[in-house]
């Protein structure tokens, strides 16, 4: 698993497209180096990390070669590629191809080596490459990166999303193959995250090198030597304790004969040197005697030391023996605390990962439904407009027509106007203009 608990020296990310996964990039590495080719795109990722001074962007494609190939834009950006559409288009039928271009791909071993520097220890890589996730893995296996990157993760598909890629079992097998690599999946719907990672072992953890260890060290040592100075004298003492007593038990035996000899013989002289002999004898019996409990006392002095020597060298051992129990118990909290926060960030992550994919579903879908009504208002639009411009035609046309009409009327009443005049004239007495004036015969 991931070593979260130290930052990676260095995440490369193929296809980051505008890089949703930003934020949590900039969690875990050091320094980022985010790669995409579609050039309308690589202005929005720009803009959007040019406040992040450990980010860089590079406009590039990698395969598993050096070629110019045919790049396909679609009206949903993040799906471009150099694929035609496999099974993505029927997870979104709105989905359209509206261009193309022609760009250069570089050989993804290359690529990626010369972007890591010779002091990056902890490697992380990110492929979401529509399509040729099987090429740029190969690519890597054949240029021997696969044993400096510690971690890798691959966004595919359940099943083909473009002609010719590979679904995350694919994707997940060929990990293996190419490398020694745990992996699991992860993911919702039709999209998967083939998280796969070296296995580390566990690096030695060196014993600290506290004062009171070295102390406990240096007092076993003068302690061992001490005893074994006294067990030296003690079997000096112990070899002359022996040889005290059988000069004691030879001048015994010879006193003994002496005074068997002298009551043999029954001579004076003899008797009294003998007993002058035993006298001295027995003086230095009891010096020997002396000398012996002195030496007996010496011995159970050194024994007594020794016994305090070995119980302080026990208690030292066993000060020595907690101290590395203690280290020891350390040592596994550490590691079990260690299994415990990588487990812990790892199911955060997987589910941040999961709940970010399918919020991206949904809008992509939600996008989809709103470019399709869009597209209905759009044709609906375009028929209510055709069909106000008949109307307007319509009646224009019955306007021209009214007015023909309303000529026609008006030419038509004027001679019926100029009778009707006459007649009114006609029928007026004659005299009715001239009724106050009185008549001439």
């Amino acid at each position: 698993m991931t070593d979260f608990g130290n930052k990676f020296d260095v995440l490369i990310h193929l296809g980051a497209g505008q890089c949703r996964e930003l934020s949590n990039h900039l969690r875990v590495a050091n320094r980022i180096i985010l790669v995409e080719p579609h050039p309308e795109v690589i202005e929005l990722l720009q803009q959007r990390v040019e406040t992040q001074a450990n980010v860089e962007v590079l406009e590039a494609a990698v395969d598993n070669g050096n070629s110019e190939q045919v790049f396909i834009t679609r009206n949903m950006r993040e799906f471009s590629g150099f694929r035609p559409l496999d099974d993505m288009q029927t997870f979104y039928p709105g989905l359209q191809d509206t261009g193309e271009l022609e760009i250069h791909k570089q050989d993804a071993g290359e690529f990626v080596g010369s972007l890591i520097r010779r002091r990056d220890r902890r490697i992380s890589l990110v492929i979401d490459v529509n399509g040729d996730e099987a090429e740029v893995l190969e690519s890597l296996a054949q240029a021997g990166l696969m044993e400096r990157i510690e971690e890798i993760r691959v966004y595919c598909g359940t099943s083909a999303l473009y002609k010719g890629g590979p679904a995350s079992a694919e994707v997940e097998q060929l990990l293996s193959e190419v490398a020694n690599f745990e992996t699991r999946l992860s993911g919702s719907g039709f999209m998967r995250t083939v998280h796969a990672w070296r296995v580390r072992q566990p690096e030695a953890i060196p014993q600290p090198s506290l004062d009171e260890t070295t102390e406990l060290h240096k007092e076993r040592d003068a302690l061992q030597a001490s005893l074994e100075r006294l067990e030296s004298r003690l079997s000096q003492l112990s070899e002359r304790l022996v040889a005290t007593e059988s000069e004691k038990m030879e001048l015994g035996s010879q006193l003994r004969q002496t005074q068997e000899d002298a009551q043999r013989n029954d001579r004076s002289e003899e008797l009294e040197g003998l007993k002058r002999s035993l006298e001295g004898l027995r003086a230095e019996n009891i010096k020997l005697t002396t000398r012996t409990a002195s030496m007996k006392r010496s011995i159970e002095e050194a024994q007594t030391l020794r016994d305090e020597l070995e119980a302080k060298a026990r208690e030292a051992q066993r000060a020595l023996d907690r101290e590395r129990e203690r280290h020891e118990a350390e040592i596994e909290a550490l590691d079990q605390n260690f299994a415990d926060r990588e487990h812990d960030l790892k199911l955060s992550y997987d589910n941040e990962q999961d709940s970010l994919r399918s919020n991206l579903d949904l809008a992509l879908r939600s996008q989809a439904m709103s470019a399709a009504d869009l597209a209905a208002m759009q044709t609906r639009y375009a028929d209510l407009m055709a069909l106000k411009e008949r109307q307007d035609d319509l009646l224009h046309r019955l306007q021209q027509r009214l007015a023909q009409a309303s000529r026609y009327f008006a030419s038509e009443q004027e001679p019926f106007g100029r009778e009707d005049q006459a007649a009114q004239l006609d029928n007026e007495p004659a005299d009715s203009d001239d009724s106050s004036e009185p008549r001439e015969g």
